[in-house]
């Protein structure tokens, strides 16, 4: 079943898959942003064109630190396993999607805001309650299995060297992340 879908994704036609990660992300970023907040970005108009430059480099420093370094790692320690053939490759699998889900999950608890001043000068209690934690789990963490789903999508099209350095799937993520997060603070600056 696992190779099923890896031959699937491996043959989807890359601009389609992009277009369709790019739709989903906005339509989960939107849908569990109005059901958590009612809005997922709050944006002044003024500052909007700021944050809107800002976003590559934000997305650049999130794609490395939550997808690339978690799939570099992943991908040597399947190498090596799967060259001396420790295990089976149910047991290789899982070692994979347990690293790369609780990876995503941190991705979700960073957009957590922590610091106590900011949160009682905005309005919030000093400390985040789970449910706000859980909130951010979810959306950003979701956010971040689509990516992932976009990242793996890349690397399994890599050639070569490409496989093991992972630049395209690192630069197709930064590409993803950094419009969705700038069309949903376009859409968002409209209400």
């Amino acid at each position: 079943m696992i190779q099923n879908f890896v031959n699937f994704l491996k043959k989807f036609p890359p601009g389609i898959f992009m277009f369709l990660i790019l739709l989903s992300g906005i339509l989960w970023s939107t849908i569990w942003g109005n059901i958590f907040w009612g809005n997922v970005y709050i944006e002044q108009n003024d500052a909007l064109l700021l944050e809107i430059w800002k976003q590559p480099f934000i997305a650049l420093g999130e794609e490395l630190l939550f997808r690339f370094m978690p799939f570099t790692i992943v991908t040597l320690i399947w190498i090596l396993l799967s060259r001396i053939k420790i295990m089976p490759n149910f047991v290789l699998i899982i070692m994979v999607i347990i690293p790369i889900v609780y990876v995503q999950i941190l991705f979700g608890l960073e957009h957590v805001l922590w610091d106590s001043d900011i949160r009682i000068i905005i309005g919030l209690s000093p400390k985040p309650e789970l449910i706000e934690q859980l909130q951010h789990v979810v959306l950003q963490g979701g956010m971040g299995i689509l990516l992932s789903f976009a990242y793996l999508k890349f690397l399994l099209n890599s050639r070569k060297i490409f496989k093991y350095v992972q630049i395209i799937p690192l630069i197709m993520c930064i590409i993803l992340h950094t419009l969705n997060n700038q069309i949903l603070m376009i859409i968002n600056s409209w209400n």
